[in-house]
């Protein structure tokens, strides 16, 4: 059992088969933890509600965190591409790099 709490289904995001370029970079790619890092303004990720920070958990139904970088990126290039995120806000209290996720948390 997961200690994540389960991603609601306003945390889901399609990118039909009309868009062209998703507009998400990260800060690196799986395995490990999938963060978005810059979101380019006016493209798919911006319309979507996507953030900087935000942490991507499932792209077409595959954990992010456990995928390969060549089934990440062979996924990345699929239409529909369904990704389920957790919001920055959600992540903020995790080790993130103080440029991705904000500020970096002190110590109490």
């Amino acid at each position: 059992a997961s200690s994540t709490a389960p991603v609601s289904d306003d945390d889901e995001a399609v990118a039909g088969v009309e868009v062209e370029k998703i507009g998400l970079a990260f800060a690196s790619l799986p395995p490990g933890p999938l963060i978005v890092s810059k979101v380019a303004a006016g493209q798919w990720g911006e319309q979507a509600g996507f953030e900087g920070g935000d942490e991507i958990l499932e792209v077409n139904g595959s954990i992010a965190a456990s995928m390969s970088a060549d089934d990440f990126k062979a996924a990345m290039k699929a239409r529909p591409l369904r990704f389920r995120r957790r919001p920055r806000a959600e992540v903020a209290g995790e080790d993130l790099p103080a440029e991705v996720g904000g500020p970096a948390p002190v110590a109490p």
